[in-house]
């Protein structure tokens, strides 16, 4: 029985594969409902993006929904 984790990895990878991605860099924004879902775009895993992301003090995103 395939889980909510499996079907959005599959639109990951359907999202992966009609973006314009050139030498492994993304040539165009492509959008996303949740930080989670942009993580999973970069790494084909179940992330939690309010943790993955960073700014630029390297603290997680999750720090602004507080």
């Amino acid at each position: 029985c395939a889980n909510e984790d499996d079907y959005a990895l599959a639109g990951i990878i359907a999202a992966r594969k009609n973006a314009k991605i050139e030498n492994d860099v993304l040539q165009e924004d492509v959008v996303f409902n949740s930080p989670s879902m942009a993580a999973m775009f970069i790494t084909y895993a179940t992330d939690n993006g309010w943790m993955v992301w960073k700014n630029d003090q390297n603290k997680p995103i999750d720090v602004y929904r507080k």
